[in-house]
């Protein structure tokens, strides 16, 4: 993901077509994919993780933040059709999660001691979208849940 984060002037087509291949495309694949196969049953669930960046923007994510957020729109225009064979679609967009990637960002520390309720580690983050596909959530739908530890406090990552 280093390589996403560009400020607006650095961005490039050629980067924006690959981040909706990845964050838009692919997952949209699946599903279809998915359907045509009968692996998603009525009844069925399907949760895709998202980023906070959705909702906040961070300097330097402009297109990390569209894709995500395109594929959040299309997906809440799916399950107005998924809806009808009692099949879910939800999403997860989390904060910063406790990985390789965040540990080699300039100025981790700083993020990190940023972050109202602490950095997420993944077994925490995996909860959410686990609940999301459980019988537990079987009446939302549509919906992009945030896990961001307090992040969106700020209104802004900048």
């Amino acid at each position: 993901m280093a390589e996403t984060l560009r400020p607006f002037g650095l961005l490039t087509l050629s980067l924006i077509e690959e981040l909706i291949n990845k964050n838009c495309y692919a997952p949209f694949e699946f599903i279809v994919k998915a359907q045509k196969a009968r692996k998603i049953k009525n009844g069925g669930s399907i949760c895709y993780v998202s980023s906070v960046i959705e909702k906040c923007g961070t300097l330097g994510s402009g297109g990390y933040g569209l894709a995500k957020s395109g594929f959040s729109s299309l997906a809440r225009s799916i399950g107005l059709e998924l809806v009808k064979k009692k099949i879910r679609i939800n999403s997860v967009a989390y904060g910063y999660i406790d990985t390789k990637f965040i540990k080699n960002l300039g100025g981790s520390k700083d993020i990190i001691n940023s972050i109202p309720m602490g950095i997420l580690t993944a077994e925490q983050a995996s909860g959410v979208a686990v609940f999301l596909l459980s019988e537990a959530s079987k009446y939302i739908t549509r919906q992009t849940i945030l896990a961001d530890s307090g992040v969106t406090l700020h209104q802004s990552l900048a």
